[in-house]
C-alpha cells in the first residue's frame, strides 16, 4: 500500500511539514462547542441545530460572504475519532441551514498486487475549499496520507481520492499530491491532475523517460550499500527515491503548471555524507502543459540564464512557455 505525505527531507523539510501538519491539527484539538464556535465565527445560533451543545473536535471552517461550513466530530471520552463526520452549512443570503452526517466513507486504492482495497477516510479535517460548486475536505489519516473527500454542493459524496490538493486551475482541475508510505526508506512525491466532471484523476509526475531523474538514479545506482540496505530493511531501488514537490503555480490561459523538484539520496546515505558529497545540486523546475500534452525541465539553476527570470509563475506565460519548449534543457 503507498501511504503518505513527504513528511521528511534533509533541510527544511521537517519543520515545514511539522507546521503544515501539526499547526492546523492543534488549532482544532481545543475542546469547544459547537455553539462556541459558531458564535466566534459570528453566525447566528438557532436552538434547533444538532449537537449545538455538545463537545466538537478535529473541525475546520469555511467561512465567506456567501456561506458558512463546518466539518466536525463529536469528542469522545476516549478521544479518538469516530464516524460520522458532521457537517452544518449556513447560506448566508437565504438564511437557510443545512445539516448532514457522513458514515462510511472509504478512500479506495490499488496496491501494487493490483487488487482494490479500502480504508477509512476518516482523520481530522484539516481544511475545507469550495471550487465550482463542490467542497474539498483535506482529511488528515497519517502525517504521510490524506483522504481528500470530495462533496457535491448538496453535500453528497461525489468523490473520495488519496492525496491533498496543491492548487486549482480556474477552469476546475485540481492538482494533488498523492500519498506515500510513512514509515518507509524513501518518499517520492507524486502529482496528479484531478477532473472532478469526468471523475477522472492521471498522474503527471513523475514521468518516464526524465532525463534528470535518470541521471539521478545511475548516481544512486554507484553507491548503493547492500549491507545497509538490508539493515535497514530499504529495496534501495535507484528509480525510487526521495522527491520534494512544492511551489506548485497554474496558468488556466496556458493550460500548463509548473513546479519545483528536489531529489534527495535519502535511504541511500546518511545525513552526513550527503552532505559531504555532491548532492545539493538536485533542484530543478518543471513544466507542463495540457494542451497539447507536454513537459520539460530545467535546472532552477539555469533558469535566470535561459529565461530571465527565476519565477515558475512567469514561466507559464505564453511567450515564456514557448521558449521554454524551443529551447535546449
Amino acid at each position: 500500500m503507498r501511504m503518505g505525505k513527504p513528511e521528511k527531507t534533509w533541510k527544511s523539510l521537517p519543520v515545514l511539514m511539522m507546521l503544515l501538519v501539526l499547526a492546523p491539527f492543534t488549532a482544532a484539538q481545543q475542546p469547544e462547542t459547537l455553539a462556541n464556535a459558531l458564535k466566534r465565527e459570528s453566525i447566528p445560533v438557532a436552538a434547533s441545530i444538532p449537537n449545538l451543545n455538545a463537545r466538537i473536535t478535529s473541525y475546520a471552517i469555511l467561512n465567506d460572504d456567501r456561506e458558512f461550513l463546518i466539518a466536525y466530530y463529536l469528542l469522545e471520552q476516549d478521544n479518538a475519532l469516530h464516524a460520522p463526520l458532521y457537517l452544518t452549512r449556513f447560506q448566508k443570503k437565504a438564511r437557510r441551514w443545512q445539516h448532514k452526517s457522513l458514515t462510511g466513507v472509504k478512500l479506495g486504492f490499488f496496491e501494487e498486487s493490483q487488487q482494490k482495497s479500502q480504508v477509512d477516510c476518516l482523520g481530522s479535517v484539516l481544511s475545507i475549499q469550495r471550487d465550482h460548486a463542490r467542497y474539498y475536505l483535506n482529511l488528515d489519516l497519517t502525517p504521510s496520507a490524506g483522504c481528500l473527500l470530495v462533496l457535491s454542493q448538496d453535500l453528497n459524496v461525489w468523490q473520495t481520492l488519496a492525496g491533498w490538493p496543491q492548487v486549482f486551475f480556474p477552469s476546475g482541475l485540481l492538482v494533488l499530491s498523492g500519498d506515500m508510505v510513512h514509515f518507509a526508506c524513501v518518499h517520492p512525491e507524486r502529482l496528479f491532475l484531478y477532473d472532478p466532471v469526468g471523475r477522472k484523476i492521471e498522474q503527471i509526475y513523475p514521468q518516464q523517460n526524465d532525463r534528470l531523474r535518470d541521471g539521478f538514479s545511475s548516481r544512486l545506482e554507484k553507491i548503493i550499500n547492500l549491507q545497509r540496505c538490508a539493515t535497514n530493511n530499504c529495496a534501495c531501488d535507484p528509480k525510487e527515491f526521495t522527491s520534494v514537490v512544492s511551489s506548485v503555480v497554474v496558468n488556466d490561459q496556458t493550460q500548463a503548471l509548473a513546479f519545483r523538484a528536489d531529489f534527495e539520496p535519502e535511504g541511500f546515505l546518511s545525513r552526513e555524507e550527503a552532505e559531504d558529497g555532491n548532492w545539493n545540486d538536485d533542484h530543478y523546475a518543471y513544466i507542463y502543459q495540457l494542451h497539447p500534452r507536454r513537459w520539460r525541465a530545467f535546472s532552477i539553476y539555469d533558469l535566470k540564464a535561459k529565461f530571465g527570470t527565476e519565477s515558475l509563475q512567469d514561466l507559464l506565460v505564453p511567450s515564456k512557455l514557448e521558449q521554454g519548449f524551443a529551447v535546449t534543457p
